[in-house]
């Protein structure tokens, strides 16, 4: 009896933070995992710590140079895997910037084209280069990683200024809905981590003159760290069902977030 197909996972933005410890914990659930992590510039010392990962994991973390809606590099990428696998079974986008903290008036329009190239046209663009591969999985799965702050009920009407970030999220939810209902035969929900101890809580909590931001991180409690916050939402990525998360806006403790 031949062993089962490994699983296969892409993890968009994995050279630190949230992404870093996708491709950290992947292999230590699922032993069998092959994972495709992506790094702007792989042979840089900013792509260190995930070389490190890949060389725990020889032939079983895999890092590939990839740029966020680059049309191109995307389809390069999975004609790779589509070569080596011929399917990807969850696809983890991850990959995303938050800066130019602003009120709408004074908010910065190329830091607004910047966001909403990485943010929202970067997993479009990166679903339609997978599009295939997704298909050819048993049990495919499409999960942008999204944030509170793109709610328009919770945030919106807060103190807080991240408009850019915030509402590239806010279009990432309704892109991650959309792609729910035009294909039922894929798992896809914006799944949101909630405060997680990375390089870009700490520079927005930095970047943010009013200490708003600080304080409502503070009600949250301690943030997880990237490991403790991965380890939770792979549980519920890989047991997630399109009847029960599908088209839903998720939180990093399974409730549903209010869009």
């Amino acid at each position: 009896m031949s062993d089962p197909a490994p699983i296969i996972f892409f993890v968009a933005g994995a050279t630190r933070g949230l992404g870093l410890g996708f491709v950290s914990q992947i292999p230590v659930k699922y032993p069998s995992a092959i994972v495709y992590a992506w790094a702007r510039e792989p042979s840089s010392s900013g792509a260190d710590a995930l070389k490190r990962v890949a060389n725990m994991y020889p032939g079983r973390v895999e890092i590939v140079k990839y740029v966020s809606a680059d049309e191109v590099g995307n389809a390069e990428v999975a004609k790779e895997i589509r070569t080596r696998h011929g399917k990807v079974d969850v696809v983890i986008a991850n990959a995303a910037i938050c800066s130019g903290l602003a009120p709408v008036h004074k908010a910065d329009m190329n830091a607004f084209k910047e966001h909403f190239t990485v943010n929202v046209m970067g997993p479009i663009v990166l679903f339609k280069a997978f599009y295939g591969l997704l298909k050819a999985s048993p049990s495919p799965k499409f999960i942008p990683i999204t944030s509170v702050g793109g709610s328009l009920v919770i945030t919106v009407s807060g103190p807080l200024q991240g408009v850019c970030y915030c509402s590239s999220k806010a279009a990432l939810n309704w892109i991650s809905r959309k792609i729910h209902f035009e294909n039922e035969w894929l798992l896809c929900f914006p799944f949101a981590p909630g405060g997680v101890d990375t390089d870009m809580l700490r520079t927005t909590i930095a970047d943010d003159i009013t200490g708003k931001f600080a304080d409502a991180v503070e009600k949250q409690g301690v943030p997880l760290t990237p490991d403790a916050a991965a380890n939770k939402m792979i549980d519920i990525i890989m047991t997630a069902t399109r009847e029960g998360e599908g088209g839903q806006y998720v939180n990093i403790d399974s409730s549903r977030l209010p869009w």
